[in-house]
């Protein structure tokens, strides 16, 4: 998940018409990232706020994750819907 996030962060950072999306979505991605690295810490801990169930480890991950999978949802579905509208516009429209 780490790794995904800092791709699609370079990834809209690289788009620079902002066609798919906006160039905050690319720093939100990174911040997401960077609070995923203290879960990495899970393996030498056994009780405490870097434990299986403690702060960091658990609970700030699962916010921002949840936060993430619903905010990358909305931005994705929208430009999804303007390469729709667009395809539309340009194509001809017939008769019946």
């Amino acid at each position: 998940m780490l790794v995904q996030c800092f791709v699609v962060g370079i990834c809209a950072l690289q788009d620079k018409e902002g066609i798919v999306w906006p160039r905050w979505v690319a720093y939100y991605n990174f911040w997401v990232g960077l609070l995923f690295i203290p879960g990495t810490l899970l393996y030498f801990f056994k009780d405490g706020p870097f434990a299986w169930n403690g702060l960091f480890v658990w609970w700030i991950p699962l916010t921002v994750f949840c936060s993430w999978f619903f905010v990358m949802a909305f931005v994705t579905v929208q430009a999804v819907n303007r390469q729709e509208r667009e395809a539309q516009g340009s194509r001809p429209v017939l008769a019946p």
